[in-house]
């Protein structure tokens, strides 16, 4: 009955009309942004965070969101794992965990750190500890956690699914399925020489970051609400 709806993909834009049938004119798909109070940590704050954590010295990966199955963070355990004999690694996991007692199990293993929740005040320092923020999403209607990564200065290893693709096209790098084995080389080749793909998405995120704000929204709504 509604007159307009607002979605925050062209992602779900579809999903309304393929579930719902909703008209497609009658959906306006308008991206959503940050706070901007998400930037890079000074490196003092940073390096509290690590030791706090027992992070210093690793090259170190992580994930932030809900635990759900369609995240993969069994794969990403997994992943990690292989690389351990090449990589002093860390793998810090922040969430609650929602994927039942055989992923809390995973989660529990040696060299993880899995804190289920972080106060807003740290999700900074977390961030910018990160060597590669990993988000292997299998479905998502935006995704917040990479562009929070990506404001911190660290770069987001995503699936080319749902929104992801969509918003993050040429913001993160990709890897085409949630297989530990894949994801494992992505992680690798990533860590081998990071700061080729370092400059390139950071030039790309300063291009773009001003997109990702609150006013750009806030007009795009009132354009159509009002006009």
């Amino acid at each position: 009955k509604a007159a307009q709806i607002y979605t925050d993909a062209e992602f779900t834009k579809g999903e309304l009309g393929r579930y719902y049938g909703v008209p497609a004119e009658k959906i306006q798909a308008i991206p959503l942004a940050i706070e901007a109070g998400f930037k890079r940590a000074a490196e003092a704050t940073i390096d509290a965070f690590k030791e706090r954590h027992r992070l210093e010295g690793k090259k170190v990966i992580g994930f932030l969101g809900s635990v759900f199955q369609r995240r993969h963070v069994k794969e990403l355990i997994q992943a990690c794992d292989r690389l351990r004999a090449r990589h002093d690694l860390a793998l810090i996991i922040v969430g609650r965990n929602y994927a039942g007692k055989e992923t809390e199990s995973w989660l529990h293993r040696e060299g993880i750190t899995w804190l289920e929740w972080l106060p807003e005040e740290l999700l900074n320092s977390f961030y910018s500890s990160l060597d590669l923020f990993v988000y292997i999403s299998s479905y998502e209607g935006f995704g917040f956690p990479p562009l929070e990564a990506l404001a911190c200065g660290t770069v987001p290893l995503l699936l080319p699914s749902s929104s992801l693709q969509e918003m993050y096209h040429d913001l993160a790098l990709f890897v085409e399925n949630p297989d530990p084995g894949q994801v494992a080389v992505a992680i690798d080749d990533f860590l081998d020489d990071p700061g080729p793909v370092r400059a390139r998405i950071g030039g790309r995120w300063r291009e773009r970051k001003d997109f990702f704000t609150w006013p750009r929204v806030a007009a795009a709504y009132l354009e159509t609400l009002l006009g």
